[in-house]
C-alpha cells in the first residue's frame, strides 16, 4: 500500500481492518515442559583468573581515515 503525505493514520486503520478480517495470529500452544538445562561445559572454568591487557602505546605510522603520516 502506498499514500501520500500524513496518511499513516488511514493505513494504520486499513491494516488494523485487514488483520481482524484475516486472523493471522494464532494464540500460543503449549508443548509440555521446558527441556532440561544442558550439562556444565567447563568452558568459563578455562579462561584465565586475570585477562591480558595492553599497556602499551600504539605506534602507527599514519591516520587511519586519511592516511597522512602522524606527527609526533
Amino acid at each position: 500500500m502506498y499514500s501520500g503525505f500524513l496518511q499513516e493514520p488511514k493505513l494504520l486503520g486499513f491494516a488494523y481492518d485487514l488483520e481482524q478480517q484475516v486472523q493471522p495470529r494464532r494464540a500460543p500452544q503449549y508443548l509440555g515442559a521446558a527441556p532440561p538445562a544442558p550439562p556444565d561445559a567447563g568452558i568459563c572454568a578455562a579462561l584465565p583468573s586475570k585477562p591480558d591487557v595492553f599497556t602499551g602505546k600504539a605506534h602507527l605510522p599514519h591516520h587511519l581515515g586519511t592516511g597522512k603520516p602522524l606527527k609526533r
